[in-house]
């Protein structure tokens, strides 16, 4: 029986496409970068490339890689400052967060994102934060690292899966993970308990014996545990 369920933020809870696509467009504007169709940029998200080797593929057709730095810059920015607007809560969210809840499950946040402000902020918007006993980034941890690496992604969430369930009272089979992506699968598997994966529609998808695409298949999903 499951009784604690650890939760991923990004892309898990939230759908971040549209603040996504925005955090391209916005800089490119400021720029005068002509602006690809959002198409575009979805098929390069689908072959996992991040942000900045998005921008150099579009940057290099536009002969203007030399405004590298400075898009990322501006991206950065935009990312910290106005990446709540454009954030959006996955459909029916609430409602299984209300069933997990009179279910007596305990809910944690663990999220490798390092803008914890934003996510905080985000989750009392959304009264939310009642919800969950815990929630832990990586400068919990003290991580300074680059959280857009794949090696170091995994490592972040390894640890911070570690130390939820070292300060836990719960049994690893009692424990349920919940991300969108193929580090959050490895980092569950490192820790040797039970994974849910996420799938985005924008994103790379990965092979996962559980996958599913809602809220309201993931609820299903749970009752199966």
């Amino acid at each position: 029986m499951i009784r604690l369920i650890i939760f991923d933020f990004d892309d898990t809870i939230t759908d971040n496409s549209f603040l996504d696509y925005n955090a391209f467009v916005t800089p490119c504007k400021q720029l005068k970068i002509k602006i690809p169709q959002q198409n575009e940029f979805i098929k390069l998200r689908k072959k996992g490339l991040i942000a900045k080797e998005i921008m150099m593929k579009i940057l290099k057709k536009q002969n203007k890689e030399d405004m590298l730095s400075e898009y990322l810059e501006l991206r950065k920015k935009f990312l910290i400052k106005e990446s709540i607007k454009y954030l959006i809560l996955k459909k029916n969210t609430k409602s299984l967060l209300n069933y997990l809840k009179k279910s007596s499950m305990k809910l944690v946040i663990c999220s490798a994102n390092n803008n914890k402000k934003r996510t905080i902020k985000f989750i009392k918007k959304n009264n939310l934060r009642s919800k969950f006993s815990n929630i832990l980034f990586m400068d919990d941890l003290n991580f300074h690292i680059d959280n857009q690496q794949k090696n170091n992604r995994i490592l972040i969430k390894s640890s911070l899966l570690r130390h939820i369930i070292k300060t836990s009272s719960f049994k690893k089979k009692e424990i349920l993970y919940i991300g969108n992506s193929d580090e959050d699968k490895t980092a569950a598997k490192k820790n040797k308990i039970q994974f849910i994966y996420f799938q985005n529609t924008y994103l790379p998808n990965i092979k996962n014996k559980n996958t599913v695409c809602s809220m309201s298949e993931l609820q299903i999903k749970i009752k199966r545990f």
